[in-house]
């Protein structure tokens, strides 16, 4: 740490957080000058321009926004490392970074975030609801949601199971009156089917879906292909509109079933279940928000 001064950093990450160098000044007990004096010598010492200025305001540039980012998570350990050491822990404050899938998050996360909202007054949250994945450390986050698998997970990250979907296929009434019901797994080859792929596949490539057989073999289906997408909320409106059959989670599905807007079909077939898993980085000083907020999400998904 030879030649790093905690100081300006924390002007740094305070002057991008409050959006000015006089707000920044203000909560830290300092000059204007100071807090701009600090950053030059930030950037000084770094070689690298974090702020574009000009006489009134400033903008933060690509590389000060990253190093704000790995800043803000470092200065969080260290203020859980901190409370750790002097017994002041126990209770949740500070700002909770959470990224998880956009229709997902919507859906399922966001309740969660308000009751702990209510609950924790002294937090604050910041929900990225995207479906790409990211690098929640490099990219500042406290944690994320993710569907599905997760094989490729890096090492320096924690896993915890929270809840599995099975998957269902559904058609509106729309398509089934005009193109009929499918009966057997064999007869979606004589239907048009609705695609999910991967962000990093081609949508040109070949897709199909994985059911178990009577025979108790797992066996690959596809139909015919005239729509994929990498959104599930687009493959629901597809469905909805009576494009196709589509395959997808049942908490995309379920309210439209109930609702008779659309129809699951193939109802005997077992198929893959989707699990819900949480991701946060292997820390040993696990700051009481991520603590708090991972247990309210096992809590609420272990009572659904």
């Amino acid at each position: 740490m030879r030649g790093t001064n905690t100081g300006d950093i924390v002007a740094f990450t305070t002057a991008v957080k409050t959006g000015s160098f006089a707000d920044a000044g203000r909560g830290l007990g300092l000059s204007r000058s100071a807090v701009a004096k600090a950053v030059g010598r930030l950037e000084a010492r770094l070689g690298v321009l974090l702020l574009n200025r000009t006489t009134r305001a400033f903008s933060v540039t690509e590389e000060g926004q990253r190093f704000y980012e790995q800043c803000i998570a470092i200065l969080d350990d260290l203020e859980a490392a901190e409370n750790n050491a002097a017994g002041r822990d126990a209770k949740p404050k500070g700002t909770l970074r959470i990224t998880a899938p956009g229709a997902y998050g919507q859906l399922h996360v966001m309740p969660v975030v308000r009751r702990f909202l209510a609950d924790w007054p002294e937090v604050s949250v910041e929900l990225s609801l995207t479906d790409r994945i990211v690098d929640i450390v490099e990219d500042g986050f406290d944690l994320a949601i993710r569907i599905g698998g997760l094989e490729n997970t890096p090492q320096d990250l924690i896993s915890r199971g929270i809840k599995r979907y099975p998957t269902i296929f559904c058609a509106s009434p729309e398509y089934l009156a005009l193109r009929g019901a499918p009966e057997t797994i064999e007869s979606l080859r004589d239907h048009t089917c609705l695609f999910y792929f991967a962000s990093k596949a081609r949508a040109t490539s070949q897709h199909s879906w994985r059911v178990r057989g009577p025979d108790g073999s797992w066996q690959s289906i596809s139909g015919r292909q005239r729509f994929v997408s990498d959104r599930g909320e687009a493959l629901l409106e597809a469905a909805l509109f009576g494009m196709g059959i589509a395959y997808l989670p049942a908490f995309l599905f379920e309210p439209h079933v109930e609702a008779g807007r659309l129809i699951r079909v193939l109802p005997h077939y077992q198929t893959e279940e989707v699990p819900i898993s949480v991701l946060y980085p292997s820390k040993r000083y696990l700051p009481a928000k991520v603590r708090a907020f991972i247990d309210a999400l096992v809590d609420t998904f272990e009572s659904s």
